[in-house]
């Protein structure tokens, strides 16, 4: 299931699946605070899709518009 939730590999911090690392645990590792601000983006993307898995056509659509708009953040468009 895409709203599979995992762990932090530092801190233990609900993560969503594909990502092993919380934001704040890249941000106090030096990372770059855009990149941070994009794997918030991209947990919070997944959190919806996980909750409207089993939705409607129109959800469907707007859940296909989040997923276009987290694939633009994770190229850096």
């Amino acid at each position: 299931m895409r709203g599979d939730r995992l762990k932090c590999v530092f801190c233990g911090a609900a993560v969503p699946a594909g990502l092993s690392v919380c934001p704040k645990c890249l941000q106090s590792g030096g990372a770059d605070m855009e990149i941070v601000d994009v794997e918030e983006n991209l947990q919070d993307i997944a959190s919806i899709i996980g909750l409207t898995e089993d939705t409607d056509k129109n959800l469907q659509k707007a859940i296909g518009g989040i997923i276009g708009i987290a694939e633009r953040l994770e190229r850096g468009c």
